[in-house]
Parts: C-alpha cells; structure tokens; sequence
C-alpha cells in the first residue's frame, strides 16, 4: 500500500472498457485516488494542470491523439507521471512503441485483477523511489541555499563592520539598502529558533522575499542579516518609494506582533545621491531611535527624521529634588519624581521615543549617582544600565521599570543591613541557578523577582560572599563558555556569541576583551597559531 495517496486516470474511448478497470480492483485499499476516466489523450493533456495524476492508464488507440502521441507528450511535458500502455492488440510493435515513448509497462486486453495490481505495485514503488530521490535532492539545495545565505551574510557583514569601525573592505557592493528590519524581543525569536542563529536568519529571509515576490514576482532583491546584531535585516533594490511602503506593510503582516514581537521597519528613498552603505545604516539607526516606545509594528523615513533632538525629561527643579531625595533617604519621594513627576509612567502611550527613554536614564544615572557614590559601585551601576539598554530595545516597560527601581534603590542604601545565614544561602541556590543557565537573558531585577528579594540586598550579599557581582559572574561564565567552542573551531564567532547569550556580537566582543584581555578574533588567531605549534 502507497504511503501516499497517489492519483490514477484512465483513458480510454471505450466506455466499457472505462468502467471496467474502475470496478476491477478496490482503488482505495492500495492508496490510490481513482479520477474521473478520460475519453482520449487530447481530454488527459488538457486534465493534467488541474487534477495532477502521478499514473496514467491509456489505451493505445484512440482518436484525436493516440496512447503512444501521448506518452510523447507527457515525456517532454509531464515526466514525473508514471505512463501505462493498455492495447486489445497483442502487437510487438505497439509494446515496444509505448516502452520509447516512456511507458513504463504495458497491459493486454482484458485486464486481469492480479495483473493490474501487479503493475500498479510496480507503479508506485516507482513512485515512491523518485519521491525519496526528490526529498534528498531537495534536502541537498536547501543545505546550499543556507550555506549560500550564511556566505552573503558573512560578507556584508564584514563590509559594514569595517566601514563603521574603519578596516579595509573586503567586498564590493552595490546597491545601499532602501528598508531596515529590526526584531525587538529577540527572547522570543532565540526560544522559536532554538538560539540557532543561521536557521533563523534563513528563515526570515526567506519569508521576507516571499512576500515581496508575492507582490512583484520579477523583482530583484538582495536580503542580508547583520551577523553583528543578529535581529536586523537590510534589504537592497533599486525600486520606487510607493512600493517599499507596501513592502513595508506586507513584512509587517507576515510577522505578527504576538508571534515575533514588535518590529520597526525604516525605509530609505533613494534620492539619486552616493552613499556608503555605512552612511545609509547610520542614518537609518538614527530614524530608528525616534520610534515610539511601545509594543508596536512601526514604519519610519530615514529621509524624513534628521535633525531631530529629543528634549530633557528631568528639569533642574525636579532634579533638585531628587537629590535632596537621596540625600535624605526619601525613597518614596525619589518614586514619585522618577515615575509620576517626569510622566514616566506613561512612557508606552507614544509620546516617548528610544532615544527619550535613552536619554532620560543617562541623566537619571547621573542624578543618582554622583562620582564619589558612582565609584564605589560602578560594576553595578554598569550592570544594571546595560539591563536598562536591553530593555529599551526590547521595548519591554515592565523590565524599564523594575531596572529604574534598582538603580534607584542602590542610591539609597540601608547602611543597618544585616547579611543573614538565610539570605546567603539564598546566594548559593542563586549561583548554581545561574551555572545551569547563564545562557539565558538574564537581569539582577528578574532574578530578585524570581526569588522574591530585594535585588539591591542580595547583590550586596552575593557580591560579598563571591567577591564578584552576579553579572560578572553570569558574563565570566559565557566567556569560559564562548572559549571553549572557539577552540572546537565549529562555529563562527557571531554564532558563539549568540549561543552563549549575547545578541549583540559588538557588546559581547568588550566583554570576552574585558575578562581574557583580547578580542574574540584575537583569541582565536592565537588559539590557531598555538595548535599549529603543537
């Protein structure tokens, strides 16, 4: 029996003989789907496009067009469909007739039962062997296709590394990129994709350029993932503004909020003008940081959004007042100013950009921390505004806001606290939680939530136990980590970096620098000269 359900046409201008190999067998126990008979082979070409049978049965003579015509034309036109020669005449010639037109076997007149399930067998073993074939090769294509897309990743993002960061160019480009994609919560693409960085790169490609062929199939396009910064994608074509828009909205539709989370998708007219592709990219991050904060699809122009200056949100009275805030231990008075005061709260209606949360934090880190207090607990203070820049991007207010608190409970600290036995067994459980899954985003705000602490108090406490912050520790880890599959020489280096936890492969390349004092790159040109010594 076919483990596909595989579809049979009859031909044949006789009716009787028609009717009888319908009712010679049970079609449906073999697997099979008989079709409506065809009265000649002129019926069965026209049939074919709509109804697709993978067996054809056709008597050999017929008018209009003959059994042997036939399997001519299938030949050249439908080679896949397995042909069948049924005659009355027991002619040596006609046998071998249908045999060099591509039949595969040929039936005399009358069909017996036996002998037709004997061909049909030998039919869809036939069948099933050309599908395994077409699975395999199809299997092999798309392994080219991949490595194809992760090789034009790899050079374009190698070129615009090297315009942003100065280097010499290793490839020619041509078009700049006219639309920038960037994915938002990539804690929801890591956990889709299973941190695979190449698969889901693919992927969203390839989704991409099916819905711009969808709309213009003759289109010429060329979709890149920035292996720097694994959620943004750029596209370049040479096309008009009217038709990006669409594109535009068509990308957005395919990937929906609550699968994928937000995106913001910039578009870039092309106005005649030369521009690198580092220039073009810039400007296009620059449109990117006024999109509102908010849990959004958002379209922007980069044409349409230079010059742009966010304005303060803390004014110098507010300001004032903060301070004083600290100075005395206010901390519900320090709350209402950071949150209610500056309208913070309402950060997420849209009237806050990126860069107004960005600039927002870097003037409050400033107020709360002056330089004496900023110094004595830099590591943490760094460590939560990277939190904080995590959270911005991932336009996640409910993270904004748990980080803010923490920062701002580290300006007030309870000088009367006491590190109980408990809470300092709470610190072990928290480090071997972390062992097991430092991949994972973690934030010194989500683990106090998780535990159910204050995050101010058990950083104290874990810092003084292990003589390092839990960041530090979670960032030694994935070093260690990232160390270990450099040397096995399996992957690159962006995808070390994502496997180990970090989206961004330019933050996680200072932290690998931080803690073994050379770049990725470097530590691995050293590790390959060492083993070639040995």
């Amino acid at each position: 029996m076919a483990t596909t359900k595989y579809r049979v046409l009859v031909a044949d201008d006789e009716y009787w003989s028609r009717e009888n190999l319908r009712n010679l067998i049970d079609w449906e126990s073999m697997g099979l789907d008989f079709l409506e008979p065809a009265e000649d082979g002129q019926e069965v070409l026209e049939r074919i496009p709509q109804e697709s049978p993978n067996i054809l049965l056709s008597d050999i003579n017929m008018p209009f067009l003959d059994g042997i015509t036939l399997f001519r034309e299938l030949q050249v036109k439908y080679p896949d469909v397995i042909s069948i020669a049924v005659s009355g005449y027991d002619d040596f010639e006609k046998v071998k007739g249908s045999f060099v037109a591509g039949g595969m076997d040929y039936l005399l007149k009358p069909v017996g039962q036996e002998q037709l399930k004997n061909v049909l067998a030998k039919a869809i073993t036939q069948l099933e062997s050309n599908n395994a074939k077409e699975e395999e090769w199809e299997k092999y294509k798309e392994k080219e296709r991949k490595a194809s897309s992760v090789l034009q990743d790899g050079q374009m993002s190698a070129m615009l590394s090297a315009e942003l960061y100065g280097g010499k160019m290793p490839v020619e480009v041509g078009e700049p990129p006219v639309l920038f994609l960037k994915f938002h919560d990539m804690d929801l693409l890591s956990r889709a994709y299973h941190a695979k960085m190449h698969q889901m790169s693919y992927d969203i490609k390839r989704r991409i350029l099916k819905v711009m062929h969808r709309i213009r199939p003759e289109l010429e396009a060329d979709v890149f993932c920035y292996n720097a910064k694994v959620n943004e994608f750029l596209i370049c074509m040479d096309t008009e503004a009217a038709f990006l828009n669409r594109v535009a909205n068509e990308i957005l539709m395919e990937f929906p909020i609550d699968v994928t989370g937000p995106l913001t998708i910039v578009l870039r007219e092309n106005d005649g003008k030369e521009q690198s592709f580092g220039v073009v990219y810039r400007e296009m991050i620059a449109a990117l940081m006024l999109r509102p904060f908010s849990r959004n699809h958002v379209i922007l122009w980069a044409n349409h959004t230079k010059n742009v200056v966010s304005a303060s949100k803390i004014s110098r009275s507010v300001e004032r007042i903060m301070t004083e805030a600290i100075e005395r231990g206010r901390k519900a008075e320090l709350k209402k100013q950071i949150f209610e005061t500056s309208d913070l709260q309402h950060c997420d209606d849209g009237s806050w950009s990126l860069l107004d949360i960005s600039q927002y934090v870097v003037q409050l880190s400033e107020i709360l921390f002056d330089a004496k207090n900023g110094n004595k607990m830099r590591e943490e203070v760094e460590e939560i505004n990277d939190a904080l820049r995590y959270a911005r991007m991932q336009l996640n207010k409910d993270s904004l806001f748990k980080n803010i608190q923490l920062l701002s409970s580290f300006a007030c600290v309870d000088k009367n606290e006491v590190y109980t036995g408990s809470i300092q067994d709470l610190a072990e459980r928290i480090h071997e939680d972390i062992e097991k899954n430092y991949k994972e985003h973690l934030t010194l705000s989500g683990i106090a939530e998780k535990y159910h602490v204050d995050a101010s108090y058990i950083s104290r406490t874990f810092s003084k136990k292990y003589g390092e912050t839990m960041m530090a520790f979670i960032a030694r880890l994935r070093v260690e980590k990232a160390k270990e599959l450099i040397a096995k020489k399996q992957k690159s280096l962006e995808e070390t970096s994502f496997e180990v936890g970090y989206d961004d492969y330019n933050y996680f390349s200072r932290v690998f620098k931080k803690y073994q004092g050379v770049r990725p790159s470097e530590y691995r040109q050293q590790f390959l000269k060492t083993g070639e010594e040995r």
